[in-house]
């Protein structure tokens, strides 16, 4: 065991007070600047909300039913890797070239300006599915060519939903629907516009609700039916087969009805 002597204890102890008295006489740290302590009017500045419309141009405030795309396309850009189900497909303004077969659930959009161009090829859109649902909001359909549906073609049976869609331009062929050709599905045509030369056929078992929209020339054959309400259009045609008839009900509707006397259909005015 290590003795020390009593006067080195003393000096020990004494440099041991001393050197506390020195440590608490000492001011404490100032605290490092965090978030919170900075003055509120700089958090603010520096918290406003990004603009999502100022990098990129593709998003326009004025089109509200674009904030829930999936995918943006602008002109050139092919849409049809964006096609799944669910999927909300809104195009930039101006002229999309495309032939669009739609075979899954989805939704498409146009912005204000926004051309969908079949360039001659075939129907600008095809729905060629069983047991789907497609909207389509907001877009012009121009330019496309088919023997039936030449701006829209239904052949699957789905459930398709328009809401201000326009077909203009379109090239006719041989069975009519120059605009919108459909021989199945469940159609509800909202504030719709067909050009002169774009007509609107339904046949077989193809089934529609029409409102507030504009036609030239509307034809309704075999065993389609078809509610129109509001809108107008310049001449409509019905006509059946020996087998079956189709059924068409009016509810102020404007315009020229021809039923077939030999096939008419049912007809119901109010």
């Amino acid at each position: 065991m290590t003795r020390v002597a009593p006067g080195l204890t003393s000096l020990l102890l004494g440099a041991s007070l001393l050197g506390l008295l020195t440590a608490c006489s000492k001011s404490p740290p100032a605290p490092e600047s965090t978030p919170e302590a900075q003055a509120p009017e700089a958090v603010h500045a520096t918290s406003a909300p990004h603009d999502g419309a100022a990098s990129n141009p593709n998003l326009k405030k004025p089109s509200e039913k674009l904030v829930n795309c999936t995918a943006k396309i602008a002109p050139g850009e092919d849409p049809t890797p964006h096609f799944r189900p669910g999927a909300t497909v809104c195009f930039a303004a101006g002229t999309h070239q495309v032939n669009l077969r739609v075979e899954v659930p989805m939704t498409l959009v146009g912005e204000p300006g926004a051309i969908l161009d079949g360039g001659g090829k075939g129907p600008v859109i095809h729905i060629a599915k069983d047991r789907i649902i497609v909207t389509v909001e907001d877009l012009r359909l121009t330019n496309g060519y088919a023997e039936f549906g030449s701006g829209m073609l239904v052949d699957g049976y789905a459930r398709l939903t328009l809401n201000s869609v326009a077909f203009e331009g379109n090239t006719a062929g041989q069975g009519g629907g120059t605009g919108l050709g459909a021989r199945v599905g469940e159609l509800n045509l909202t504030g719709c516009s067909f050009g002169a030369e774009d007509d609107l056929v339904l046949t077989n078992i193809a089934k529609a609700q029409v409102s507030e929209t504009t036609a030239h020339d509307v034809t309704v054959l075999d065993g389609a039916k078809m509610v129109w309400n509001g809108g107008s259009f310049d001449q409509l045609v019905i006509r059946g087969t020996t087998t079956r008839a189709p059924e068409v009900k009016l509810v102020g509707a404007a315009g020229e009805v021809h039923n077939d006397t030999n096939l008419p259909g049912t007809l119901t005015q109010e």
